[in-house]
């Protein structure tokens, strides 16, 4: 069971607190300074759950990671986001909130999903409510996720960084359009990342 840790935010200043509580192969400032300008005040908490086996940084590590002549991690750190009405107690993993369930007051996550200190955000899934001015339509799907007992919905369009050498430019555009589609609609088959390098000559 991995750990868990919650960080209150009433203003970008408290992110430095979540800097300070990331192990430095994630790339903690440059994290941070990107959930500052890109997260508005709706975020109020983020839970950080580590020890997370993320299945797409897996599906990487397995067949390029552990094939590089150096240590990495095999498990990744996951960020999600809360609204104020969310508390969470360390002591019992409870996770609550005094009005409604937690669903109500969730915006999604980030996976940090890639311990080497250099482009590290993996498969992120937040609500356009918390992105920093957004506007207009935006294309998503409904996505779930169980944490503490607890199963959690929202809408979202999943994402991820342009990695300097693995899962680059149209590589990870494909993966976010397949991975909308595959929530949106059961029978489109879930591709991994490590999925989409099938049969690419520089990785095969």
């Amino acid at each position: 069971m991995g750990m868990y840790r919650w960080i209150s935010i009433s203003s970008a200043v408290d992110f430095s607190q979540l800097a300070a509580a990331l192990a430095p192969e994630f790339g903690p400032d440059r994290v941070v300074q990107i959930l500052r300008d890109g997260i508005n005040s709706a975020v109020q908490g983020v839970l950080i759950e580590d020890g997370y086996v993320d299945k797409d940084y897996r599906s990487t590590y397995y067949h390029f990671y552990s094939k590089m002549g150096r240590p990495y991690r095999e498990d990744c750190l996951r960020l999600h986001f809360f609204d104020s009405a969310a508390t969470f107690d360390p002591d019992t993993l409870d996770l609550r909130c005094a009005d409604r369930a937690p669903t109500d007051h969730y915006f999604g996550y980030m996976v940090l999903g890639r311990p080497t200190m250099v482009a590290t955000i993996g498969r992120t899934v937040t609500s356009s409510d918390v992105r920093m001015g957004a506007r207009g339509q935006v294309i998503h799907a409904l996505h779930k996720v169980h944490l503490l007992g607890h199963k959690l919905q929202w809408y979202g369009f999943p994402s991820m960084d342009q990695h300097a050498d693995i899962a680059v430019c149209a590589h990870v555009a494909c993966w976010s359009i397949l991975r909308h589609y595959s929530e949106l609609y059961s029978q489109h088959r879930e591709l991994l990342v490590h999925d989409g390098l099938q049969g690419c000559p520089r990785w095969s």
